[in-house]
């Protein structure tokens, strides 16, 4: 049961009890650095600054059992209520509701998270009740690296120190996120999907920022998956239902999609149990994570993390799992042999310092930074250009829809375009042949925003359809 308690936590951000019913105030700041000042108990405070975590136009893709359907979203847009306290990690959704009362949802630091209860009257100055809960872990549970280190971080040949690059000052990761069947199905809309997932990379990303020179994630990317079938496409799974992590890594890589090829990493969240599945003897072990060390900005760039969602339990596996891809390898293995103490890159997940990069890490993604392989990571510009798959034009001839059906269902053995008696400018449909020779008709939505009406070039596709602007 949940008890009012006055001390919840201490200025180094470590809640007392597992779970608390707090009524948390707001207030304006008149200080220039930071917005809003957040009470969420007596003796307890964040400093909160705006945050920002989403590409300027954000790519949602829908793998439906009715087609696929992208939509670009105003990332800025969904990020209005989005804060952070990055000395205490907390990363938060701070909405304002009726007389100065706010409803507040996220990542309070590192061990706990809050939310709104609408169930629980109100205290007597009219603020909402709020549910503290600590962020769950997965006790005497590890990751595991399916590939090791590559040569060029171990041996500095004369040719790597001429293709040394220089270190930068920052650098930004932009990033693919990928949501299995059951992650996607437990939120009620879209608004409520990015809301948890800009506060989960907001979190991950602020661990990210402890490192020199200091990291920022930014998801240009989300992908839903809607049908067992579908999800299939991403997941290679076992007879009883678990994600076989090394052959789902591969697929994904292998994955022609226009925005895995160009994202610096690609990260998959799923709720269901992790099996190496690699043909080692370890091969039915179970694992909250998998990633390949150094992986980002090439082939390897994939990860993947067991995330229960609504709770935030993928905080502290995601920056495990891309500090892997980053050039980490485990605190204690080889390269960082002289590190211990719970860090990030602890082997098993919960240790003491689980919100911090030891010495060593900071140092692997130093050099990571340095060579060659990371050069996607000094390079900010295509994150934050909107390119419509085959952009909104191409759509509009056959060849262009061939080509469209050929992009969106790459992994079946012939897919083909239905010319019909007339062009939909907003829907076109696809044949696709499986290995055992079966024939489907899958539709295919023309991107969100493609222009549609050459007489009224105002109208664009909505869904499927050609709509009028909305006013």
């Amino acid at each position: 049961s949940c008890e009012e308690t006055r001390e919840v936590c201490s200025c180094q951000g470590d809640l007392v009890e597992e779970a608390a019913i707090v009524h948390p105030t707001v207030f304006e700041s008149r200080e220039p650095s930071f917005e809003k000042l957040l009470m969420i108990q007596e003796g307890h405070s964040l400093k909160l600054t705006k945050a920002s975590v989403l590409a300027e136009k954000l790519l949602l893709r829908d793998i439906t059992e009715n087609g696929i359907i992208d939509h670009y979203v105003d990332g800025k847009a969904y990020e209005n209520e989005l804060y952070q306290d990055s000395e205490q990690l907390a990363s938060l959704v701070v909405k304002p509701q009726s007389n100065g009362d706010y409803h507040i949802k996220g990542i309070v630091n590192s061990t706990h998270f809050i939310e709104p209860i609408l169930t629980v009257e109100r205290s007597f100055s009219g603020r909402t009740a709020h549910k503290l809960s600590k962020l769950g872990v997965w006790k005497d549970t590890h990751d595991d690296v399916v590939i090791s280190r590559p040569a060029s971080f171990s041996r500095h040949t004369k040719r790597d120190k001429e293709t040394k690059l220089e270190l930068p000052q920052n650098f930004t990761i932009e990033t693919v996120f990928i949501s299995d069947l059951n992650h996607t199905k437990y939120f009620n809309n879209d608004k409520d999907r990015i809301s948890y997932v800009s506060v989960l990379m907001l979190g991950i990303g602020l661990r990210f920022q402890r490192l020199d020179p200091p990291g920022r994630i930014a998801l240009t990317a989300i992908y839903k998956c809607f049908t067992a079938a579908e999800e299939k496409l991403f997941l290679s799974l076992s007879g009883d239902g678990a994600v076989l992590g090394a052959p789902t890594l591969t697929k994904i890589s292998n994955n022609p999609l226009r925005k895995i090829e160009a994202a610096d990493i690609v990260y998959l969240v799923t709720q269901k149990s992790i099996k190496r599945g690699d043909n080692s003897k370890y091969t039915n072990s179970s694992v909250l994570g998998l990633a390949a060390i150094g992986g980002a900005c090439g082939k390897n760039k994939v990860a993947i993390g067991r995330d229960q969602p609504g709770t935030y339990s993928g905080l502290h596996t995601a920056p495990h799992e891309i500090g892997h891809l980053l050039g980490c390898n485990h605190d204690g293995e080889k390269g960082s042999e002289t590190c211990s103490g719970g860090y990030i890159m602890e082997r098993h997940a919960g240790g003491k310092r689980h919100y911090e990069w030891s010495k060593c890490s900071k140092e692997a993604v130093k050099q990571f930074l340095q060579s060659p392989n990371s050069k996607c990571l000094h390079d900010i510009k295509k994150g934050y250009i909107a390119v419509l798959p085959n952009k909104s034009a191409e759509v509009e001839t056959v060849t262009g829809r061939r080509e469209y059906c050929h992009n969106y269902l790459p992994h079946y053995k012939k897919v083909t375009y239905i010319q019909t008696g007339t062009m939909d400018p907003c829907r076109f449909y696809c044949e696709i042949i499986d290995t055992q020779n079966k024939s489907n008709v899958v539709p295919i939505f023309a991107p969100e925003g493609t222009p549609c009406n050459k007489n009224h070039p105002e109208m664009k596709c909505m869904r499927g359809t050609c709509w009028w602007p909305m006013k």
